[in-house]
């Protein structure tokens, strides 16, 4: 739960729970709390026979180190600007507004675009403290979490399964029984695909 309606999606992974990006783990592809804790420790478990059996770390170039502490500490470095929680205030009233309960195109559209526009205020969210600073970083992965989700909510067009509806596709479509939508970026792309869901 995002405090934007709801969120379902998981991390596509094998059954050590480890993702198609080798080295990356997820046990939280589980709706429940003790689904969570299991699943968290045995990805750490497989993360660690993972990192133990690593033949050796590939050497970091410093400049995209240099670049990514810039982009994390970047808030700190904002005089004057909007707080985080302003921040995601404007999201949550686009997705509560456009992606709540009852969905169609137009008002997905919509979505994208005005959280497009949110995206162009990122860099003027500012941070006044390290506790900031993490709601900072945490308010940018929830903009993009949000325009994943409305991506994947667009390509899903029918109503019916838990709480899914759209109002201009009231039906289930059997075709994507069983299925589920793969989200992904290929040079700086966003690609999709349908895959068959884990069982």
């Amino acid at each position: 739960e995002l405090s934007e309606i709801t969120y379902g999606g998981r991390l596509l992974c094998d059954e050590q729970f480890e993702s198609t990006v080798g080295g990356l783990f997820s046990g939280c592809n589980f709706v429940s709390f003790s689904g969570a804790l299991c699943g968290g420790f045995s990805a750490g478990r497989s993360a660690a026979r993972s990192a133990l059996s690593a033949p050796r770390v590939d050497a970091v170039d410093p400049y995209e180190i240099e670049e990514e502490k810039e982009r994390i500490f970047q808030p700190l470095k904002v005089q004057r600007g909007i707080s985080p929680r302003e921040f995601e205030s404007a999201i949550r009233q686009v997705m509560s507004y456009y992606m709540g309960f009852v969905k169609n195109e137009k008002g997905i559209d919509t979505a994208l675009e005005r959280l497009g526009l949110i995206e162009t205020y990122q860099g003027k969210i500012r941070a006044t403290s390290p506790h900031e600073l993490v709601r900072a970083n945490e308010a940018r992965f929830l903009l993009k979490q949000c325009q994943l989700t409305t991506r994947a909510v667009k390509e899903r067009r029918e109503s019916g399964r838990i709480t899914y509806r759209r109002s201009d596709y009231p039906d289930m479509d059997p075709a994507l029984s069983g299925k589920s939508l793969a989200l992904w970026q290929d040079s700086g792309k966003p690609m999709l695909a349908r895959v068959p869901a884990p069982a």
